[in-house]
């Protein structure tokens, strides 16, 4: 077997099973292998944050559902309600984010209600807080991608006839910031 998990991520002498499956979850594909019980609690988790997503039941629903499903303790339920929350909390790019689509996507259900059942005062209520649910979430659109690097990689002797300060200057007003000068030793 290859993958992070033969290096098993230790905490006091005990497998983080959490941190391994966070691995699973963000590496690329095959590079983190599961044991057994860890996979058992990947579908655990899996779906009390399904049953917590589906905007129908109350945590402690969610809970009695899981007692229920894998016939275990409540406190076992509760500590899974817990890790789920934890697991696809952080494999998500942010928490509150995160719990804003899930309110979000709470509303728009009822607004979807509201409107078939023809409560259009509800439904407008509905969509304000719709709007103000999505005004909350971070704007990905403000983050500035990553630089283009451009490199040009001329054989030795060669000097490119550019003025340099006129490149530079085009460069920057393209969004270029960094200029390293390379030089061939």
């Amino acid at each position: 077997m290859s993958g992070l998990n033969l290096f098993k991520l230790v905490t006091d002498g005990k497998v983080d099973n959490r941190e391994v499956i966070i691995n699973y979850l963000t590496e690329p594909e095959g590079s983190v292998v599961l044991s057994e019980f860890q996979r058992e609690l990947l579908k655990r988790w899996n779906y009390a944050d399904d049953l917590m997503r589906s905007n129908v039941y109350s945590i402690r629903e969610v809970e009695e559902m899981l007692v229920k499903k894998f016939e275990y303790s409540i406190n076992t339920a509760r500590n899974d309600v817990y890790d789920a929350r934890t697991i696809f909390g952080t494999t998500r790019p942010v928490n509150k984010k995160y719990l804003l689509l899930i309110h979000a996507g709470r509303i728009e259900e009822m607004m979807i209600m509201a409107g078939q059942d023809g409560d259009f005062k509800n439904y407008a209520a509905l969509a304000k807080e719709y709007t103000n649910a999505i005004k909350e979430l971070p704007d990905d659109s403000k983050k500035k991608p990553a630089p283009t690097a451009i490199i040009f990689n001329l054989p030795a002797g060669i000097v490119p006839n550019i003025n340099e300060d006129a490149a530079k200057k085009i460069l920057i007003e393209q969004g270029f910031t960094d200029f390293i000068e390379l030089k061939d030793e």
